[in-house]
């Protein structure tokens, strides 16, 4: 018989820990905020276990310096089952090459947080060389 991680807990506590885990509409979705009149773009991924919240003082910054602000938080239970919400990916990257496309340049800035942020962005830059292989 396999024991989990949840299984080994106190009760109050695995169940703190089990909600902890499970995504939120709010806080893992895909979110762009824009300022005026933004030419630049940065990619904001959040640490595992993170929240939005956590992420609005960088958010806001790079609004006040004129950027478009992508950001995303994977689920901390993707990092530790080892797999990504693949239409969240997607629509990052769809978001992405659509922001690119509006600015002169075409490029944008990433700003990652821990492994969690990093787990994602491999996974963008096989979504975005998948969707624009030049």
């Amino acid at each position: 018989m396999a024991i989990s991680l949840l299984d080994a807990l106190p009760w109050r506590i695995a169940s703190a820990v089990e909600q902890s885990l499970q995504p939120t509409t709010l806080d893992n979705s895909v979110t762009l905020e824009r300022a005026t009149d933004s030419r630049n773009l940065v990619v904001l991924l959040g640490w595992g276990g993170a929240l939005q919240k956590h992420l609005a003082k960088i958010r806001k910054f790079y609004l006040s310096a004129d950027y478009a602000v992508v950001s995303y938080i994977s689920p901390m239970s993707c990092f530790l089952q080892g797999s990504l919400i693949e239409k969240d990916i997607d629509e990052l990257a769809e978001i992405i090459q659509q922001e690119v496309s509006r600015g002169n340049d075409h490029h944008f800035h990433v700003h990652l947080h821990s492994n969690n942020g990093m787990f994602v962005w491999g996974a963008l830059l096989l979504a975005l060389k998948e969707a624009a292989p030049q």
